[in-house]
């Protein structure tokens, strides 16, 4: 078990820093070839901080997660076989509480997406702000504008903090 895990994971592992490495590469040609009025709707910092946090998170995914995915599935199946051999009416038992099982980790994996996205959103809006607003540091103090500044930031950042709403707001919230 300790030699199949380890190449196991250095295989995903080894998957995984292909991979990152070919997505850098063409996400940065992707978008140096945009034209000039693609970076007036999407800022610098959020191309930045998307190209990093993004490509990380594809990174543990193909890596890590797949990984863990497949030895996870492979486990469970290995499981439902053997205890069909052994003592099948326990292993109709285990056969049974399976769709429970891939119901909750899709819903857990929706819910987990859904955030991500919120929170990639709002990253990326926040990177965009903080680089214009390191950019013109020179006007910045020259203004006295860092408190007012620091303020909206913050709001900014305070979109990340905020938690998941899987429903529209209710009037009575709004």
């Amino acid at each position: 078990m300790l030699i199949f895990a380890g190449t196991f994971y250095f295989c995903f592992g080894l998957a995984s820093a292909r991979v990152t490495a070919r997505m850098r590469y063409a996400y940065l040609s992707a978008v140096l070839s945009q034209p000039a009025t693609y970076f007036e709707t999407v800022g610098s910092g959020e191309v930045a901080s998307r190209m990093s946090r993004d490509i990380v998170l594809v990174s543990t995914g193909v890596g890590e997660k797949l990984g863990f995915a497949c030895w996870s599935v492979g486990a469970i199946m290995t499981g439902i076989i053997v205890s069909l051999y052994a003592a099948p009416k326990i292993g109709g038992v285990l056969f049974s509480i399976l769709p429970f099982c891939v119901l909750s980790f899709g819903l857990a994996g929706w819910l987990s997406s859904a955030a991500s996205a919120r929170i990639s959103k709002a990253e990326g809006n926040a990177a965009t702000f903080l680089e214009q607003v390191l950019s013109s540091c020179r006007t910045v103090k020259v203004l006295k504008a860092k408190d007012t500044l620091v303020a909206v930031y913050d709001n900014y950042l305070e979109a990340v903090r905020r938690p998941i709403h899987l429903l529209p707001p209710s009037p009575s919230r709004r």
